[in-house]
């Protein structure tokens, strides 16, 4: 988690293993979102980032521990293909 452009804001990389229906294997994922902070809470920014926030989104991308976290990502779901053929085949699919 790394703070955003104003107080309340913040960027967050979350990674977690998705599992797909009659596939054994989770395919390891890293998302990144935009959480702002609410009236009722916090919730992921869904509309376009003005240049500020892309920008500061971008920098933070291109991190040592964000590439270093992402590597290790596409890593994981690299193996997990290659250690299940329904999720390899899944993924080519979808890669379409």
């Amino acid at each position: 988690m790394y703070h955003g452009v104003k107080r309340g804001e913040f960027i967050v990389y979350v990674a977690s293993q998705i599992r797909f229906v009659n596939i054994d294997t989770p395919a390891p994922s890293l998302a990144r979102f935009y959480i702002v902070e609410s009236s009722d809470g916090y919730r992921i920014h869904t509309g376009r980032l003005n240049s500020t926030a892309s920008e500061l989104m971008n920098d933070i991308g291109e991190s040592e521990d964000i590439v270093r976290i992402t590597g290790d990502v596409n890593s994981a779901f690299e193996n997990a293909c290659d250690s299940d053929e329904k999720l390899k085949q899944l993924m080519e699919l979808l890669d379409r």
